[in-house]
C-alpha cells in the first residue's frame, strides 16, 4: 500500500495535472490483470502510471512525451521531483476534506528539522570579519557540466580510438580530471548588500601532469530562465589563473530571486577558449539556492518544500546505509560459511591422517591386541595396501586426463578455444530473459571493470532489475560514483526521430504527430535518402510511414550493471571514468 492506493481515478487525474499542467490528461486503461496499475495519457503522448501497491520507487512512473529512456526521460524525472511538494499538499487537502488520514503524507510541521540544520545544509561558509565587520555567506557549490573539459583532457593525454587498448590505458593514467563548481557569495556591510558569483575549476592529475587551460579567463555566464528570459553576468571582479582556476563575477540579488522562482534554469559558461560548459541546473541545485535564500532573507519561503527535500535526502542516506549493512551481513555469512566448510574439511583430513598414522604405527609398534573376529583382522591387514594402491590408481588417472586434455587443446584452433570460452562466459553471466528483452545480448568479450560517475544534473535516475523494461529497484543521483562490472548493448539499432514531426500514413494518408526521440519500428531502407517504418500509437494502432534519413537518429541502447546496487542503469546518464 502507498499514498495513492485509496485515490479515485479523478483524484489521480488531478495529480497528473499537477506534474504536467501543459497538456490535457485522460485515463487510458488498467495495465495489469490484477488492477494495480492505472495508466493516464496526455495530448503530447506523455504517460503517467500509478502502481497502487508498490511502497517505493515504482509507485509512480512518468514518461515525458512518451520517452522511456532517451534524452527526455530525465526531464520527466525532474518534473516529478519538483512536483512532490504540491502533490503532498494536494493529498493533505484530501485528508482534511474527508476528515480521515488514509494516506501516509507528512506536512511541513511533521518534520523534525531545526533551523540550524537547515542552515548547515544550505550555507557552506559564513562568518563576520572582526576587522571590517563584513558578514559573508556562501552557498553550497553546484556542479556544472564538465564534458567539454573532459574531451580536452582526453585529447591532451592522447586518448584516441586509433590507439591500442594498452596505449589508451596508459594515457588514462596520465589524464587530468576536471570539475566545475558554481556558488553564490553574499556580503553584508552596513546597509550595503553585495552579491558575487564564484566559479571554480578544479584539476586533479594523479601523475602530476597538470596543464594550464585558461578556461575561465575573460569568463562570463548567461542564464536562461523558463526558456524565456536571459541574464548575462560578465563583470569580472577577480580571476586567478593556474592549473586550477577561480573566477569572481559581480551580480545582485535579482539573479538569486530569478533562480529560485523559475522552474527551469539553463546556463552557458564562456571564456577565452569559447564555451566551457552548457547545461541546466537540476531540481536539487535550485532547491539548494532556495534554502540559501530561506536562511538569509525569509525563513518561511518554500519551507515545506525544503523540509520535504531534506527528508527525502535522509531517506536516501538511510536506504544506502541499510544496503551497506545488508551487504556486510551477507559477506559475514559467506565468511562464516566458508570457515565452517574449511573446518569440516580440516576435520575430515585430520581424521584420515589419524587413520593412516594408526595403520603405520600398528606395523612398527607393539600394542595390546583387542579381541576381534577373523574377518576384522583380515580387513585391518589389507587397509594399508588398499590405500597405497588407490593412490597409485588415482595418480595414473589424473595423469592420463591431463595429458589427454593437453593433446585435445593443442589440436583446437584459436577460434575454437575462444568460442568455448565465450559460451561458458555467456552461460555464467546471462542475466536477461530473452523472452522479455529480445534485443539485448552480452558483449561476449572479456569485460574490463571500470568506474562511472552519475552526470551533473541527473537526479533520481532509475536503477532496473534488468535492462530496458526491468522493474525499478532503486535510484541514483548526480555526482555519485559506482563500479560497472557488466555491460549490455542491443544488437539492433534503435531508430529515433531527431525532431518533432507530422508523419503521413502511406496507405490511409492519415497524419500523426510524433515528438522528438519517438521510436520507429520495422525500419527498412528504401533508397539512399528514405526509410519506410511503422509507427505504433498509444492505442496500439499502427501507421506505415516514410521518413527522410536526415530526420532519423540511429542509436544503440547501452546499459551498465552497477556492482554496489546490483542493478542496471542507462549509460547516457553516466560519465565513464576509466
Amino acid at each position: 500500500m502507498n499514498k495513492y492506493s485509496k485515490l479515485s481515478k479523478e483524484e489521480l487525474l488531478e495529480i497528473c495535472k499537477i506534474i504536467h499542467p501543459d497538456t490535457q490528461w485522460k485515463f487510458l486503461h488498467v495495465v495489469d490483470e490484477e488492477g494495480n496499475t492505472h495508466e493516464f495519457i496526455g495530448d503530447d503522448e506523455s504517460i503517467l502510471q500509478f502502481n497502487l501497491i508498490e511502497e517505493e520507487y515504482d509507485e509512480l512512473r512518468f514518461y515525458y512525451k512518451g520517452d522511456i529512456d532517451g534524452d527526455l526521460f530525465d526531464v520527466g524525472e525532474d518534473m516529478v521531483e519538483s512536483s512532490k511538494d504540491k502533490i503532498n499538499n494536494y493529498l493533505v487537502s484530501l485528508i482534511d476534506g474527508n476528515g480521515e488520514n488514509n494516506n501516509d503524507v507528512k506536512s511541513g510541521d511533521d518534520y523534525n528539522v531545526t533551523e540550524d540544520e537547515i542552515k548547515s545544509l544550505f550555507v557552506d561558509k559564513y562568518g563576520t570579519d572582526k576587522f571590517t565587520k563584513v558578514e559573508e555567506y556562501e552557498s553550497k557549490s553546484l556542479s556544472l557540466d564538465n564534458k567539454t573539459l573532459t574531451d580536452l583532457a582526453d585529447n591532451q593525454a592522447g586518448i584516441s580510438s586509433f590507439n591500442t587498448e594498452l596505449e589508451n590505458l596508459t594515457a588514462r593514467l596520465q589524464r587530468s580530471n576536471f570539475s566545475l563548481y558554481l556558488s553564490l557569495i553574499y556580503r553584508k556591510k552596513s546597509e550595503q548588500d553585495i552579491f558575487i558569483l564564484k566559479i571554480r575549476l578544479l584539476q586533479i592529475n594523479l601523475s602530476g601532469n597538470e596543464f594550464k587551460v585558461n578556461a575561465l579567463k575573460d569568463g562570463k555566464i548567461t542564464f536562461l530562465f523558463d526558456d524565456d528570459e536571459t541574464m548575462d553576468i560578465g563583470k569580472n571582479i577577480n580571476y586567478q589563473e593556474g592549473t586550477s582556476e577561480l573566477l569572481y563575477l559581480e551580480t545582485d540579488i535579482s539573479l538569486l530571486t530569478k533562480m529560485i522562482n523559475s522552474k527551469t534554469v539553463e546556463y552557458r559558461l564562456q571564456g577565452e577558449r569559447g564555451v566551457v560548459s552548457e547545461s541546466k541546473l537540476s531540481y536539487g541545485d535550485i532547491i539548494n539556492l532556495v534554502g540559501f535564500y530561506n536562511v538569509l532573507f525569509d525563513s518561511t519561503f518554500r519551507k515545506d518544500e525544503i523540509l520535504s527535500f531534506i527528508t527525502n535526502k535522509k531517506k536516501k542516506e538511510e536506504k544506502k546505509k541499510k544496503i551497506e549493512i545488508q551487504k556486510g551481513k551477507t559477506e559475514s555469512r559467506n565468511i562464516e560459511k566458508k570457515i565452517k566448510t574449511n573446518s569440516k574439511i580440516d576435520a575430515i583430513e585430520s581424521r584420515d591422517e589419524d587413520v593412516v598414522s594408526a595403520e603405520i604405527n600398528g606395523d612398527t609398534q607393539e600394542k595390546p591386541k583387542p579381541v576381534a573376529s577373523a574377518s576384522k583382522k583380515t580387513k585391518r591387514k589389507w587397509v594399508l595396501p588398499v590405500v597405497i594402491a588407490s593412490i597409485l590408481i588415482i595418480s595414473a588417472a589424473v595423469f592420463f586426463i591431463l595429458t589427454s586434455k593437453n593433446s585435445v587443446t593443442q589440436e583446437m584452433t584459436v577460434d575454437d578455444i575462444k568460442n568455448e570460452w565465450e559460451k561458458e562466459y555467456i552461460d555464467k553471466n546471462k542475466l536477461v530473459d530473452k523472452e522479455n528483452v529480445k534485443d539485448i545480448t552480452s558483449n561476449q568479450n572479456t569485460f574490463n571493470v571500470f568506474n562511472i560517475r552519475i552526470k551533473d544534473g541527473k537526479n533520481n535516475i532509475n536503477i532496473r532489475k534488468e535492462p530496458i523494461n526491468g522493474s525499478v529497484i532503486g535510484k541514483v543521483s548526480e555526482n555519485e560514483f559506482y563500479t560497472v562490472s557488466e555491460e549490455y548493448k542491443s544488437e539492433k539499432p534503435i531508430y529515433l526521430l531527431n525532431k518533432k514531426m507530422i508523419l503521413k500514413d502511406i496507405q490511409s494518408e492519415e497524419k500523426v504527430e510524433k515528438p522528438k526521440n519517438f521510436k520507429l519500428n520495422n525500419v527498412q531502407s528504401i533508397d539512399d535518402y528514405t526509410y519506410s517504418a511503422e509507427v505504433v500509437n498509444m492505442d496500439k494502432t499502427i501507421n506505415k510511414v516514410r521518413v527522410k534519413k536526415i530526420d532519423v537518429e540511429i542509436s544503440y541502447s547501452n546499459w551498465y550493471y552497477l556492482k554496489e546496487i546490483d542493478g542496471w542503469i542507462f549509460s547516457e546518464f553516466c560519465v565513464k571514468l576509466n
